[in-house]
């Protein structure tokens, strides 16, 4: 039976973070489980884009830091790293602005861009949507490799977790291989694919503050209160979406990792330790629809499009660099070329300035509306 520990911290106040990474570990049965001395810790962080810790965008500086002592602690030697979502900043400037990289110079331990570190062409056995993938090969050489997301909603595949953190192992060019599905569940699969060849040995989550709404990037900060950890990501992120209110089976890339026996997507084969888990009212993005089957046959019906908001667009070129099939322009702002446009809404989840927003016709604010009819009809 996988083992998800849940406790409770209600700030990002130093000693409180420290005491709750503390417990959270030994509820598990320390470190020591993974970590021999002198072992190479990779902790792979979340550093989507250069936001500020204070948006939940990113993992928070204080989670890394309590990570940092405690794997010192059990005699590994640690290294955070990430490749950032954002190809024309980079990820060192999603570092800095985040204060994970303060973090690591304070802590003295190395902070690395993956996408700089080199990347090793790794085969998918039995790959539902990918069959080979670069892997950073930090993650490749590691001895030890812990996955710290944050918890959060994301509008292509409604959460993002544990799991799909790992999404961050791999270069843009097969990012942008994996966003071209388009399809809720064939991307959910091509994520799973990704973390079968990556699949880190420790999950900790900073769910202290999630985000809401239409994350990862732009959704709002919401309160969660609680720090989360297993030696199986699926599971904690099985625990993680039933703390936010998703249904059983509604997160396809935790149904899709289950079914691959990569990890436990039942909650009947979980024990959770330590706090008792309290459910959290969360907003969900309403790019997704899931459920009966007349929600997914409204689905077909439904056009939730990017949009760009010209007041805010600074004509950065970020969007057009990270859309995957070139729907992007720039003239004076950015243009979306709608005959190519996948709606994969990398350009809304990308955007330094919050200038893609995503909008819909008549028929999807229709069904929206419905959407938060059925959460209250039947309730999660």
């Amino acid at each position: 039976m996988s083992v998800v520990s849940v406790v409770k911290c209600d700030s990002y106040e130093h000693e409180k973070v420290e005491s709750a990474i503390k417990e959270s570990l030994r509820l598990l049965g320390g470190l020591e489980k993974i970590i021999k001395k002198n072992d190479k810790v990779l902790l792979k962080v979340n550093a989507l884009l250069g936001k500020t810790p204070e948006t939940a965008t990113t993992t928070h500086p204080e989670i890394v830091r309590a990570m940092i002592r405690e794997v010192k602690k059990s005699g590994g030697m640690p290294i955070v790293g990430d490749c950032s979502g954002d190809a024309m900043t980079g990820t060192m400037h999603a570092m800095k602005i985040s204060r994970i990289r303060e973090v690591c110079d304070e802590e003295g331990v190395p902070c690395l861009c993956l996408e700089t570190t080199g990347f090793k062409k790794v085969k998918i056995p039995n790959g539902k949507q990918l069959h080979e993938v670069h892997v950073a090969k930090p993650v490749l050489k590691a001895d030890v490799v812990i996955t710290m997301p944050k918890l959060k909603t994301h509008v292509e595949t409604l959460y993002t977790g544990a799991v799909k953190n790992m999404f961050g192992a791999v270069p843009h060019g097969d990012r942008k291989k994996a966003h071209r599905l388009k399809d809720y569940k064939k991307f959910s699969e091509a994520l799973v694919d990704i973390y079968s060849v990556a699949k880190p040995h420790l999950a900790v989550m900073d769910a202290i503050y999630g985000m809401e709404g239409f994350g990862p990037s732009q959704g709002n900060p919401k309160k969660i209160g609680f720090v989360l950890a297993s030696f199986d990501s699926v599971a904690l992120d099985t625990v993680a979406c039933k703390i936010v209110g998703f249904r059983e089976n509604e997160v396809h890339t935790t149904v899709a990792a289950g079914e691959r026996e990569l990890g436990t997507d039942n909650l009947k084969k979980i024990r959770i330790v330590g706090d008792k888990p309290e459910k959290i009212k969360f907003k969900k993005p309403n790019t997704i629809l899931t459920g009966p089957s007349f929600f997914g046959f409204m689905l077909g019906l439904r056009s939730m499009q990017p949009s760009i908001i010209k007041k805010k667009c600074v004509a950065c070129g970020t969007c057009a660099k990270s859309c995957p099939v070139g729907a992007i322009s720039i003239n004076t702002y950015a243009r979306i070329d709608r005959d190519k446009c996948i709606q994969c809404y990398c350009c809304h989840e990308l955007c330094p300035e919050g200038a893609v927003g995503i909008e819909g016709n008549l028929i999807s604010r229709v069904i929206g509306s419905f959407q938060n009819l059925k959460e209250r009809i039947w309730p999660q």
